[in-house]
């Protein structure tokens, strides 16, 4: 499981200020998560690539096209009480996660199958921590000032 870790300097003054601006700063940190959701969305969409045929094993490509459209489209963003939560998934294609994740399949006397994993979001997922941390640090700057 992909995690982000922030150190925050100066929290003393940060509380102080995001007491002041709490509506403000949250309305600008769901502006910056529908960025990032849209463009993490894009990035694992991006990743499915080619046809099966041509692609190594290790690399998801496309036969019908519907799980990368089903990643394109599956970015949203909502509040949860107090939480503002971005996520980027399959939108309903149930084998998108297979794909991810991999998968061995016991089919009795005739053995195993397995699925190897060709992960599409978790690299991009990855690929946008430094991103992320940007967008996030200009909703801050954007509201508290750069001080």
């Amino acid at each position: 499981m992909a995690a982000l870790v922030f150190q925050i300097v100066g929290l003393r003054e940060l509380l102080a200020g995001i007491r002041g601006s709490r509506g403000k700063l949250s309305k600008a940190i769901e502006d910056q998560m529908r960025f990032l959701v849209e463009v993490i969305s894009g990035r694992a969409a991006a990743k499915i690539i080619g046809s099966r045929a041509s692609n190594p094993p290790e690399v998801l490509g496309v036969v019908t096209g519907r799980l990368r459209q089903a990643v394109a489209a599956s970015g949203r963003v909502r509040r949860r009480g107090s939480e503002i939560v971005g996520s980027v998934g399959t939108n309903r294609v149930v084998y998108g996660p297979v794909h991810e994740l991999g998968l061995t399949i016991s089919v009795g006397r005739v053995g195993t199958i397995d699925m190897p994993q060709r992960p599409f979001l978790a690299p991009a997922l990855e690929e946008s921590r430094d991103l992320i941390a940007d967008r996030l640090g200009l909703a801050f700057e954007a509201v508290l000032g750069t001080g």
